[in-house]
């Protein structure tokens, strides 16, 4: 009878001391884990906004749209790169955008 009431006690301090552990170990990560979230969203939005772009225009940042002359000047090239089609059997204009009629 001592016998086993030794060996439940030496069981209920491992049991406490694993508690006291993972007690510890909780305590640890909660105060890490904000820490951690912080450092890697600053590291994150200062590459994101001050980093090198690698495959970026210059004329990618400029604020706003182009302005009306510059539209005008871009629409008339997109129009004179995609040919136009007649269709003689219904007259019909069509685009012929990437060898597929429209």
């Amino acid at each position: 009878m001592a016998d086993e009431k030794r060996i439940m006690r030496g069981l209920s301090r491992r049991r406490q001391q694993e508690d006291m552990s993972h007690a510890r170990l909780d305590i640890l990560f909660l105060l890490l884990f904000p820490l951690f979230f912080l450092v890697f969203n600053l590291v994150y939005w200062l590459s994101f906004l001050y980093g090198s772009c690698s495959n970026c225009d210059a004329d990618d940042y400029t604020a706003g749209p182009p302005p009306p002359q510059q539209q005008q000047q871009q629409l008339e090239q997109q129009q004179r790169e995609v040919p136009a089609v007649v269709d003689s059997s219904t007259e019909q204009i069509s685009l012929l955008e990437e060898g597929f009629i429209v």
